[in-house]
């Protein structure tokens, strides 16, 4: 087998294996709720049950950050899917972001599979920073600056309470900030690293409302398209 065949084949099972974890009917944002909500909560347990050793609550305080990314990243995989297979516009501005360069082989092995485009091309997609994120839906999206233009959203405005002038700020400080200890964490032994309890409150929370935001902002978008 080609090189180039064994890349493909890795990628198509990488691809069947997410869609046999991800629950069936459910939209992408169910599917991010039931996963974010539940974080929130057992974080809430970690901080006020008294029974927990000091050690260990810093130790289960790093896993949060890991846990709020992991979610971001396989919402907005789902988010570029959807995009993708929504449009053709959509599916070449993503040829912009990665080389998706398919065969007929390759298209009939998808097929094959019950394997969209999207998902092909999503699996593809960087997002292992913001910068990622933002620069991938302002691609697929034909936006200048997606993550600004969501700022302004109700969800920001009501869960953080800050003015319009802060409001870009103080999420965007968040998240990037959790994908920073994430990688730390995953990465790095850092025993002398430990975030604070209200950083990791309010990067779970920006990360809720960015994908409010988000669903509410693509919401706007295909209303706009098909008045």
């Amino acid at each position: 087998m080609k090189p180039r065949d064994k890349q493909i084949n890795s990628m198509l099972f990488r691809i069947l294996e997410k869609q046999s974890r991800h629950l069936q009917n459910k939209s992408r944002w169910q599917q991010f709720y039931r996963r974010i909500v539940p974080l929130i909560r057992a974080l809430n347990t970690v901080v006020k049950d008294r029974s927990i050793r000091p050690e260990t609550r810093r130790e289960l305080i790093r896993y949060f950050p890991i846990a709020t990314v992991a979610f971001l990243e396989g919402y907005y995989q789902m988010v570029y899917a959807d995009l993708v297979n929504s449009s053709r516009q959509r599916a070449t501005n993503a040829a912009a972001i990665v080389d998706a360069k398919l065969s007929i082989g390759d298209v009939f092995s998808l097929q094959d599979k019950s394997i969209t485009i999207g998902e092909w091309i999503a699996e593809k997609l960087p997002h292992n920073r913001l910068e990622d994120i933002v620069r991938n839906m302002n691609i697929l999206i034909g936006r200048d600056n997606f993550f600004t233009e969501i700022m302004n959203n109700r969800w920001v405005t009501t869960i953080f309470q800050s003015s319009s002038n802060n409001q870009k700020f103080n999420v965007e400080a968040l998240l990037v900030e959790t994908f920073r200890l994430r990688h730390i964490f995953c990465h790095e032994l850092a025993p002398k690293e430990c975030p604070q309890i209200k950083l990791i409150y309010d990067s779970c929370f920006a990360a809720l409302c960015l994908a409010c935001a988000t669903e509410e902002c693509l919401s706007d978008s295909m209303r706009a398209r098909n008045p």
